[in-house]
């Protein structure tokens, strides 16, 4: 079996653990989809910043680090478009799309109730709005969480299961933080 890219960053206790834990099989079934979790404007924010300049507009912000990312995420997704793999994006809700304070507001309650300006009410109604770059095409499935993760509290798994899929390829800014 070829090394894993990740052996080079086991410790000698990693090591030891792995081998007295059994060999695993890990691999792929039949039906493969590729999920993308939060490519959304908040993350990249609206042009490529050094990370403590771009957190200055968009907190969440990945900084140069994000846009840098976006090239090799359009060539795992042209590949999967390619290769007829369905595509499962997954964004936040704003709560004015879902009419419910939001998580964030819910775990940092003095944010509640405080009057914003218009450039920031402009960024809150854009921040889940999954980037150009990498946009869903018509026929993709296209999800929206009101929670951190894709996986609690959505219909992902029910969706993949309809889809008929045995195999996740997963790609995106962070999976439950």
């Amino acid at each position: 079996m070829a090394a894993r890219v990740w052996e080079k960053f086991l410790t000698e206790s990693d090591k030891a653990h792995v081998a007295v834990s059994g060999k695993k099989q890990v691999g792929f079934g039949d039906k493969p989809a590729l999920l993308l979790i939060d490519l959304y404007r908040a993350v990249f924010g609206d042009q490529p910043e050094p990370l403590l300049e771009s957190i200055k507009t968009w907190p969440s912000s990945h900084g140069l680090a994000g846009w840098k990312a976006l090239p090799h995420i359009q060539t795992l997704l042209n590949a999967a478009r390619e290769a007829g793999i369905p595509i499962v994006h997954v964004t936040g809700i704003s709560e004015y799309e879902q009419g419910v304070v939001g998580w964030n507001d819910r775990i940092h309650p003095s944010s509640r109730g405080r009057q914003r300006t218009s450039e920031q009410e402009d960024r809150q109604r854009r921040a889940y709005d999954i980037m150009d770059e990498v946009a869903p095409l018509n026929g993709e499935v296209v999800l929206r969480k009101a929670a951190p993760s894709a996986f609690w509290g959505t219909p992902l798994a029910a969706q993949l299961r309809y889809m008929g899929i045995d195999t996740v390829i997963t790609c995106g800014e962070s999976t439950s933080g």
